[in-house]
């Protein structure tokens, strides 16, 4: 029970003691300032660029996720087949199949699960160097889909 003449306010949170009104207000302060900044730590606080580690893209029906993807210099890119088994995608590296240049990096061909598996075979890439790094897959013929790693 509150006392008379004391507002819920003034009602210390950590003790459950009663305290002064400004200790309470300063203590509410400082925990939403603490709570936004712990917030922003989370989520991210916008595109920014994560730490160097490993990161993940997933090869769904026609499509790379996530795409596109910013990673650090030295980081590595594990591209999983997330398909049934009998689906059949590349991780070829290039802007597409008319590209001179496709492959030139890597170009690894990733059967999709098993029974009894939670995913496909998985291919892993580590990049040294800035720059865009278009890829793509050939496979299945006739449906050809391209994703984009930016090292950063």
């Amino acid at each position: 029970m509150v006392p008379f003449g004391v507002d819920a306010l003034t009602v210390g949170f950590r003790t459950g003691t009663i305290r002064g009104r400004r200790s309470s207000v300063r203590f509410l302060k400082r925990f939403l300032v603490a709570s936004v900044l712990a917030g922003c730590c989370v989520a991210g606080c916008g595109d920014e660029v994560q730490k160097q580690g490993d990161y993940t893209v997933q090869i769904q029906t026609f499509r790379f996720f996530q795409d596109p993807i910013a990673i650090p210099v030295g980081s590595t890119v594990r591209w999983v087949n997330v398909n049934p088994h009998d689906s059949l995608r590349t991780v070829t590296s290039g802007t597409g199949s008319q590209d001179s240049t496709a492959g030139a990096l890597f170009d690894e061909v990733l059967r999709g699960y098993s029974s009894g598996q939670a995913e496909g075979e998985s291919f892993i890439y580590k990049f040294e160097d800035r720059g865009s790094f278009p890829y793509f897959s050939r496979l299945p013929e006739g449906h050809e889909f391209h994703g984009l790693v930016e090292v950063q």
